[in-house]
């Protein structure tokens, strides 16, 4: 095995105990969690996809499922699309209008993406381009509540979809790595996300 693929296994044994590490904590979810409302400007932004492990996760495994679908610039379609619903859903919250179960519905995404990566390519692309959208917005909701309006709110939410962004193309480069590696460390992978997803949604009901 090669020195980088040495780092992409490692790489991926890493996301595999946080998965494990974010069911095991059985946290609330963001809005439990001591996330405060932010207006920091756009480092602060940047660095708020980072703090919460369920959105981590999912942000990387979007990329990982789009790796696994298209090649060139068609995997770039996914990540766009969980993007745009990404905002759409913040957006939508900072309106007032904020979905039941916000906290339920956003571990049932992590689950739902270790479900897609298990099956890749078996499943219709746009049955899974379907849950990709669904996800992005519970997710959106979910860090929407936590945002505020001040004169640095806009910076704060560009450097979030940046961070975001930052996000999905590690999870493009570790597809593209995972699939140079054996079939048994992805199904692995997929396997830990679900079942970290379908803890978390089990500490939430």
């Amino acid at each position: 095995m090669t020195i980088k693929h040495n780092k992409v296994l490692h790489c991926g044994l890493g996301l595999a105990a946080l998965a494990l590490a974010a069911s095991a904590q059985a946290h609330g979810g963001h809005l439990d969690h001591a996330h405060a409302a932010h207006d920091g400007g756009l480092l602060a932004g940047l660095a708020h996809p980072f703090t919460g492990l369920d959105h981590l996760l999912a942000m990387l495994a979007v990329g990982v499922w789009a790796s696994q679908l298209w090649q060139g610039r068609a995997r770039l379609g996914a990540p766009a699309l969980f993007l745009a619903m990404l905002l759409a859903g913040a957006l939508a919250a900072l309106g007032g209008w904020v979905l039941p179960q916000l906290e339920v519905w956003v571990a049932a995404s992590v689950a739902a993406f270790g479900a897609l990566l298990l099956v890749g390519g078996r499943a219709p692309a746009g049955l899974g381009l379907l849950v990709l959208a669904a996800a992005a917005w519970v997710h959106g909701q979910a860090h929407g509540l936590e945002w505020v309006t001040g004169t640095s709110a806009g910076l704060f939410i560009g450097g979030f979809m940046l961070g975001s962004a930052l996000l999905h193309g590690l999870g493009l480069l570790m597809g593209s790595a995972l699939a140079r590696l054996p079939a048994r460390l992805g199904q692995g992978l997929a396997m830990a996300l679900a079942a970290s997803g379908l803890l978390m949604l089990l500490s939430r009901l």
